[in-house]
């Protein structure tokens, strides 16, 4: 009785580590699964925020005069964005060297307005495109 009341017992302790051992390899599973979404939501917005920059620059590329200005040129440029992508504010982070150039590209964003940007409100608020940093080069 006692042999088997041992037995019954180890067989109780082999099905708790083995369900153990299972409640483990299913979480060690959703983490990995919960990464790798992570990093391919990463790839997604990174991809969105290259084609969004060529996007953006060439739309405000568009209402830059060039004329007279020497070639070359670029300044950083500060620019808050509402989720419509109309442009609520623009200043110069760093100067070009020219007034005028930097005048012009200001001028240039502002009538851009509004810039693209992605519909989905989540991948906006991700890419920091309310108030985003650019360098800006005709």
């Amino acid at each position: 009785r006692l042999k088997q009341e041992k037995q019954r017992q180890e067989e109780e302790a082999k099905k708790k580590e083995e369900e153990r051992q299972r409640a483990e390899a299913e979480q060690a599973m959703q983490k990995q699964l919960a990464e790798e979404e992570r990093q391919a939501q990463e790839a997604a917005d990174r991809r969105a925020a290259i084609d969004l920059g060529s996007a953006i620059h060439d739309k405000i590329a568009q209402y830059f005069n060039l004329t007279g200005l020497p070639p070359g040129l670029s300044c950083k440029l500060r620019v808050n964005l509402l989720p419509s992508g109309d442009v609520v504010g623009v200043s110069i982070q760093e100067s070009s060297g020219n007034d005028i150039f930097d005048s012009r590209a200001v001028t240039a964003v502002q009538k851009a307005s509004p810039l693209p940007v992605p519909q989905d409100a989540g991948m906006f608020e991700r890419l920091n495109l309310r108030d985003m940093t650019f360098v800006f080069k005709p």
